[in-house]
């Protein structure tokens, strides 16, 4: 296991998988108390879109998949109220949308070569140190943002009508999150694929919510448990030979279980 841990190539994933999880487990808990836990996963299947449109149209894959999950961001956003058609509809027009869309793509473009299981489940062990920068930034910049606006944005998950009776910019800070979710989809879908970034948000959250006592603990209890699951989730799969992706998805799961046993005995 040492000499695993020395090669270059799961350094950079372990560094990944960690920066990674710290704006996965902040934007974690946001999701969870406001009921938002399938966004995640029509961003995640809008993605594939990106990544099929980006190879067909030669621009980078990050670049591609970050303009349609702002797309399906800003589609979410815009007919979340204002339209006859309840969220769940919205949700799974961009959801199955998208993943269709971006199949019938694949389907036409033949010359265009794409790996879906990698685009499903992630490829963690082949990310490059560019993708290490992007994920190292993210990692900064989301508990910074989050930080800047820690007041407007729990008082709008709290209760977003008396949020805007009291002057708070609804519209705009929900932008401001739903565009963070779209940027992290975007940067970690190659790490965690479109089937598991979903629950790699939303597992260490729930685990968090046994134990923490404010919004502030919870979400650096998610963070840290978002970190342990990447970590021994990596760890265990390079040990037994597993995928990356699945197992780092089972030990949060595991994590969840175990927080629930421990919470109620």
């Amino acid at each position: 296991m040492l000499e695993l841990l020395r090669q270059e190539f799961v350094q950079r994933a372990l560094l990944a998988g960690m920066g990674l999880a710290i704006p996965m487990g902040i934007l974690g808990c946001f999701m969870l108390w406001r009921r938002m836990s399938f966004f995640s996963d029509a961003m995640g299947h809008a993605a594939i879109l990106g990544v099929i449109g980006g190879l067909i149209l030669h621009i980078h894959p990050q670049m591609a998949v970050a303009a349609i999950a702002l797309l399906a961001a800003f589609i979410l956003s815009r007919y979340r109220d204002s339209s006859r058609l309840p969220l769940d509809t919205w949700l799974g027009a961009v959801s199955y949308g998208g993943l269709s869309l971006g199949l019938c793509l694949m389907a036409l473009y033949p010359s265009v070569r794409v790996n879906p299981e990698a685009i499903l489940f992630g490829e963690i062990l082949s990310v490059t140190w560019t993708d290490v920068l992007w994920v190292l930034a993210v990692a900064i910049g989301t508990p910074l943002l989050f930080w800047k606006i820690w007041r407007p944005v729990v008082l709008i998950t709290m209760d977003e009508d008396w949020a805007a009776t009291n002057n708070t910019p609804v519209y705009s800070i929900q932008m401001i999150f739903l565009t963070t979710i779209a940027l992290v989809t975007a940067v970690g879908l190659k790490i965690t694929g479109a089937l598991l970034l979903p629950a790699l948000m939303i597992f260490p959250a729930a685990t968090a919510s046994y134990f923490a006592r404010s919004p502030e603990t919870m979400v650096i209890t998610s963070s840290l448990v978002a970190i342990v699951s990447f970590m021994s989730g990596a760890l265990v799969s390079f040990w037994f030979d597993l995928p990356t992706g699945p197992a780092i998805v089972v030990i949060s799961l595991l994590l969840m279980v175990i927080g629930a046993f421990v919470k109620k005995y």
